[in-house]
């Protein structure tokens, strides 16, 4: 019961992902080094969440009107293109797999610009 509330509550702290599939494991803790004798009632337990993230395309975040003004620029400045990247998050699974967050279609303009080197950063 509590780690399912801990869920819940950490699933409505999540804005971008989700949790839909987790599991709910059961480890046994005992009060001495080694395995356990048989029979012999663990000193704790303690219950572990095992799950994975799904993203929420649904949820997207807006830009200020300041930054669409100016993307429409000739000219943008290096100020410009640094802050338009801010809010990019590379999400690390288990060191396994690596997913660039948060990246639109005027990111991948201005990546085209800027050239392949950084479209390989980021892609």
């Amino acid at each position: 019961p509590d780690a399912k509330k801990a869920l819940a509550a950490f699933e409505k702290s999540l804005w971008l992902c989700a949790a839909p599939d987790f599991t709910i494991v059961e480890v046994a803790h005992y009060s001495q080094r080694g395995r356990p004798r048989q029979g012999q009632t663990p000193k704790v337990i303690i219950y572990r969440i095992e799950g994975a993230l799904a993203s929420r395309p649904e949820q997207r975040t807006t830009r200020p009107s300041r930054i669409r003004r100016e993307s429409r620029d000739q000219n943008p400045t290096l100020r410009w293109v640094s802050q338009l990247f801010v809010g990019i998050y590379l999400l690390l699974i288990q060191e396994v797999q690596a997913f660039v967050r948060n990246l639109n279609d005027l990111h991948g303009q201005v990546l085209g610009v800027l050239g392949p080197p950084y479209e390989a950063l980021y892609s």
